[in-house]
């Protein structure tokens, strides 16, 4: 399934000056590229969001209590052990 095709395209690139749309002292070069076409445009952009601290600092936190949590199961789990060899 495609999501796009290749296509030619014009692009502005420095170089001598021409008659064309470019900004001055730019020139046109055609070249090829692959282009998305517009039905498959939205699964790119969900794809492409922007970065949020607020989530990043969720999975932080998430990450961080779920360690401590079995850092601590792990110390009273060894204190069990430790009761159960000395009794």
């Amino acid at each position: 399934m495609a999501l796009g095709q290749v296509v030619n395209v014009i692009v502005c690139m420095p170089g001598m000056p021409t008659r064309v749309p470019c900004p001055a002292g730019q020139t046109t070069k055609v070249v090829q590229a692959y282009v998305i076409d517009p039905a498959n445009a939205a699964h790119f952009e969900t794809a492409n969001q922007a970065f949020s601290a607020a989530t990043a600092g969720q999975y932080f936190s998430f990450g961080l209590c779920t360690v401590l949590a079995v850092w601590l199961l792990g110390i009273a789990m060894g204190s069990i052990v430790n009761l159960v060899k000395r009794a």
